[in-house]
């Protein structure tokens, strides 16, 4: 009797070790991303960057939600213009908001600039290719407009704004569109237009944005605060593609329209890398997280920081490059 008193609490144990023994891995929680891409930035008042990230499946699908963990900073350079490498900086890199996405039905309102200056600039009409593969990702329900601006030939009852194509899931009214609004000819309204895009886009409902290209200074600066309030007003974010060089560009304007109407802001330098702005653009629309860089000491106005940013999204290690200029 007495054996079998002290065998129980034994056979117990070994029950519950059996239970709570060595467990299999855990799958990370959402889906499982395969690459990460870099969608554009904004530089803050003190200097510091937020990088736009997403994170795309093998079918190059978006993810919608996702964690960040693990960031990490390599291969920094500080290049000042055309004078080449300056500097290795020390980057620290900190989380600032894990990957989200905005729900409703996708509504992108297209804005080219066709002022005279894009004939110089991008000359093949590059533009228009970067436009129609950011067309092709359309799925579903989700719709776009076609619309440009140039100080002429402005739809009634805007004054600035062409409208080619009004909202459709139609993809070759929309290419056609594309091809009408890729023309060069007038000056850079791009305050006034952007207001009255926000007006024309705001009439719809669900994921509304502005994806607006530009190559140059801007007429006049009256219409950039009315322009941000009322994309802020209607919930609409503005992703703001600049085109050329920085000293052309209303750099600090077009950064403050996207930060503060929750969109980004991507430089191509050339016409070749507009593909990759308006993807990037895209696929900040469908799901983005945020990824914040400090850099010590702060660059100065003109310097570009590159590098590597390394993270985990579900706990499947990414990496992208990225190019920030100041």
């Amino acid at each position: 009797m007495k054996k079998s008193v002290l065998l129980a609490p034994l056979t117990l144990a070994l029950a519950l070790v059996a239970c709570t023994g060595p467990q299999a891995p855990q799958p990370p929680a959402g889906p499982t991303p395969a690459k990460a891409s870099v969608n554009g930035y904004v530089v803050n008042a003190d200097q510091s960057v937020n990088l736009n990230v997403s994170a795309l499946d093998s079918q190059d699908t978006v993810l919608t939600s996702g964690t960040i963990s693990d960031i990490t900073v390599t291969d920094t350079a500080l290049a000042q213009g055309q004078l080449g490498l300056q500097a290795a900086p020390a980057v620290t890199a900190s989380k600032c908001g894990d990957i989200t996405s905005v729900s409703g039905d996708f509504r992108a309102g297209i804005l080219l600039d066709a002022s005279g200056s894009m004939a110089d600039n991008d000359p093949e009409k590059k533009r228009a290719e970067a436009a129609k593969l950011f067309i092709d990702r359309l799925s579903g329900t989700a719709a776009a407009a076609v619309t440009s601006f140039s100080g002429y030939d402005a739809t009634s009852p805007y004054t600035e704004l062409t409208v080619h194509q009004d909202f459709t899931t139609d993809k070759g009214a929309l290419k056609a569109a594309v091809d009408e609004a890729a023309v060069a000819g007038g000056g850079t309204p791009l305050w006034e237009a952007t207001q009255e895009l926000v007006q024309f886009v705001s009439t719809k409902t669900g994921n509304r944005v502005g994806v607006v290209l530009t190559d140059g200074a801007a007429n006049g600066t009256d219409n950039l605060a009315p322009a941000i309030a009322a994309a802020k007003a209607a919930g609409m974010r503005l992703f703001m593609i600049g085109l050329g060089s920085p000293d052309d560009l209303d750099t600090a304007d077009m950064q403050q329209a996207a930060q503060q109407t929750g969109g980004t802001y991507a430089l191509a330098n050339d016409a070749a890398a507009l593909n990759t702005a308006f993807g990037g653009v895209f696929n900040a629309t469908q799901g983005a997280g945020c990824i914040k860089l400090v850099v010590q000491p702060a660059p100065t106005a003109g310097q570009i920081l590159s590098g590597r940013v390394n993270f985990k999204v579900n706990g499947a290690a990414l990496s992208a490059p990225f190019s920030v200029q100041y």
